[in-house]
């Protein structure tokens, strides 16, 4: 759900988002660098990435079900794979990866 606000003052108008009061809340000050500011991020986490490309294979998994097929392992690892590899590079930005992964953990 998206609330648009229209400031008076400033004659803007700015909409109101789930995303942006759950970033507001979780860190004042990467809401203002982000959303005011409009600063690109540093990096993108590995998780973020992984987020997307388990999300893309699970929506193939369902159209296919939908359409009366089966999308096999190897469909869905592809899918995954490819998603992963698209990610990073529409991203433009290095991944960083949490203490206790990389690469090769996150795809076993």
């Amino acid at each position: 759900m998206t609330l648009t606000v229209k400031d008076e003052n400033k004659r803007r108008t700015e909409s109101i988002s789930y995303s942006k009061i759950n970033e507001f809340l979780m860190c004042p000050k990467k809401y203002h660098l982000h959303r005011r500011l409009q600063m690109p991020p540093a990096f993108i986490p590995s998780a973020l990435i992984f987020g997307i490309s388990v999300h893309e294979a699970i929506a193939l998994y369902h159209q296919r079900r939908l359409e009366g097929a089966e999308a096999g392992e190897e469909d869905l690892m592809e899918t995954f794979c490819r998603c992963w590899d698209n990610t990073q590079q529409d991203k433009d930005l290095p991944v960083r990866y949490g203490k206790k992964d990389d690469a090769d953990v996150l795809f076993e």
